[in-house]
């Protein structure tokens, strides 16, 4: 099983760590998860080529779903649910 705690190679949440942009996603339920299929920002849609991976961190008592993702331009984003509120937002964008 994926430990996020175990891995060396991502920064450590701040504090703001789940503030971004709010995005709308279109999703996918299937073999009892969710997967991102696209997203818009900024008026833009971004199709989502190909999910590298996908964790969850706690922050209090609220469990966020993370997606790294890279869209059909090969730009990755790491884009958070945020399931308390039912939001998606864009936290991180690698130009």
């Amino acid at each position: 099983m994926f430990n996020p705690e175990a891995r060396w190679d991502r920064p450590l949440p701040q504090d703001d760590a789940f503030c971004g942009q709010a995005i709308d996603v279109v999703v996918s339920f299937k073999r009892g998860g969710f997967f991102p299929l696209w997203f818009f920002l900024h008026g833009n849609k971004h199709i989502i080529k190909n999910v590298q991976f996908s964790w969850q961190e706690k922050k209090g008592a609220e469990a966020f779903h993370l997606f790294s993702v890279t869209d059909s331009n090969d730009t990755q984003y790491t884009i958070c649910f945020i399931p308390g509120n039912f939001r998606w937002r864009v936290i991180l964008e690698d130009a």
